[in-house]
């Protein structure tokens, strides 16, 4: 099953202030996206849809919420966002190595995730989102254990509702939750999503999922390719309460 909530946000702040958030919520068919405020300055956000469709929209004040898709074959879901102004601290150490079987190589990286399906499945996804900005002559990005926390911290929460989107229940958005990591960041983006096939192949399904989807709808992708991230955090989460495999990625410019 595949399921895609998309996502931009951006906020900005000046040089000396803390930043002020603001989001515009991306809707696809079959897929809600959440909400978020508009900031001083913008900064370009992406869109989302999925093999069930994607999502893109205005910009508003709430935060982002997401619905599940359902497409063809065990494809699975995903939520992009976006959002650029600054906090402080640095990005960390990337996962162990994976292979991913994709046209191009993905750069190397050093650190691990974690050990098990898990951390195979954020190693993977990690490895192909720099294969695919590769491919399309974007700098890699480098991995950040700082923004896993925070990518981690955010598929708990999204088990718990058992809802896919950028901000749980009582959860705070994501460019806080990011900025409560310590990440000094200047403009940050998150892609979310789920999959019942609870696998490295599953969650690389979503991957495949974003990178093929087309504007306007094409949030996760538009995060995947953006020039300006410079380091990422990725978690897989296997949730056998709800029988699905929760992602999320957390990119920062620093």
């Amino acid at each position: 099953m595949v399921s895609l909530v998309g996502l931009a946000a951006v906020a900005c702040a000046p040089a000396g202030t803390p930043a002020a958030t603001g989001a515009r919520d991306a809707a696809v068919t079959a897929v809600t996206a959440p909400s978020t405020t508009a900031p001083t300055a913008a900064a370009p956000g992406p869109s989302a849809p999925t093999t069930a469709t994607p999502l893109v929209a205005p910009e508003t004040s709430a935060p982002p919420t997401a619905t599940p898709l359902v497409a063809p074959g065990p494809t699975p879901p995903v939520a992009a966002a976006a959002i650029p102004s600054a906090p402080s601290a640095p990005a960390s150490t990337p996962p162990a190595p994976m292979a991913v079987v994709l046209p191009a190589a993905a750069p190397a990286v050093t650190a691990s995730p974690g050990d098990g399906v898990q951390a195979q499945a954020a190693r993977a996804l990690f490895d192909a989102t720099n294969s695919f900005r590769q491919q399309n002559g974007v700098p890699a990005v480098v991995w950040s254990d700082a923004l896993q926390r925070s990518a981690h911290q955010h598929n708990l929460a999204m088990a718990a509702a058992n809802q896919m989107t950028h901000q749980a229940p009582g959860e705070a958005s994501f460019d806080t939750r990011i900025s409560d990591q310590g990440v000094p960041w200047l403009s940050v983006g998150e892609n979310v999503g789920f999959n019942t096939d609870r696998t490295v192949a599953g969650a690389l399904a979503l991957h495949t999922t974003m990178i093929n989807e087309v504007a306007p709808n094409d949030d996760h992708k538009v995060n995947k390719l953006d020039p300006l991230f410079t380091t990422l955090g990725v978690d897989v989460y296997l949730d056998a309460a709800t029988g699905k495999l929760w992602f999320t990625e957390d990119y920062a410019q620093i």
